[in-house]
């Protein structure tokens, strides 16, 4: 389903450059691109990580955490931004590129009376992590007055119980038709694909719009690659952050 749909589209991580010592990345960028690529695209790369396997469905779901509390993650941070890149709303997270940030599990909530997508969606809202400083260059030096927020706000959102995935992916739309300039939305996704489990969220209006995607170890619940982006076509305003998560 989902790959099907990818072939319309043209990867928009190719029109980004990045910062530090990585290589800028150019491709001819087409304003007709579908806003739907912004959304998915580039999900293929990250479904090649290695994941559990997926829940069978089941009368109901029968969530868990594996997650525990204090648990830590460590995360590599890239940034990038649109060739044509005009706006300076971004600039305070430049720093964060190239940088190691480790973020600490303080709470997490009962999951096991989960069973609607009010319930889920309530849950993934809830704040799990907080920052351990400090934030770390490759080079191993301090980030000095890191902007660190976002990336923690993100990750939290996608640090999920197991024991329930296709009822996730049946709680949230799949995204998976192609959409023109007249879409608008504001909401969470979910699909399967091959053994990965995709998990986000889309807010757009038109040619402009912001949002995330994770894919996830379905056998810890733990976000693999976490991709947060803002777009605006017409204002050349494309941002992009892109979270991976280091093997402990």
């Amino acid at each position: 389903m989902y790959s099907q749909v990818h072939k319309q589209y043209d990867n928009p991580r190719h029109h980004y450059d990045t910062y530090g010592d990585n290589e800028g990345i150019e491709m001819d960028r087409s304003i007709k691109v579908g806003i739907g690529a912004v959304v998915i695209a580039g999900v293929v790369v990250l479904a090649t990580f290695s994941v559990g396997l997926l829940t069978p469905a089941s009368e109901s779901p029968e969530f868990t955490w594996i997650a525990q509390t204090n648990d830590t993650l460590t995360y590599q941070i890239t940034v990038y931004r649109g060739t044509h890149f005009t706006s300076e709303s971004f600039q305070r997270y430049d720093n964060l590129n190239n940088t190691f940030i480790t973020l600490n599990i303080t709470s997490l909530g009962d999951v096991q009376e989960i069973t609607n997508e009010i319930q889920f969606t309530a849950m993934v809202e809830t704040e799990k992590i907080s920052i351990l400083l400090p934030v770390l260059h490759e080079n191993g030096s301090e980030v000095t007055d890191p902007q660190a927020e976002l990336v923690r706000s993100t990750i939290s959102m996608c640090i999920l119980p197991v024991g329930g995935w296709s009822f996730v992916d049946d709680y949230y739309s799949d995204l998976d038709e192609p959409v023109d300039y007249s879409f608008s939305c504001n909401t969470y996704f979910s699909f399967i694909e091959s053994d990965s489990f995709v998990f986000g969220h889309v807010q757009f209006n038109v040619d402009a719009g912001k949002g995330w995607h994770s894919t996830m170890n379905t056998t810890t619940g733990q976000p693999l690659v976490v991709e947060w982006w803002d777009r605006d076509f017409i204002m050349h305003r494309d941002y992009q952050i892109i979270m991976t998560l280091i093997p402990s």
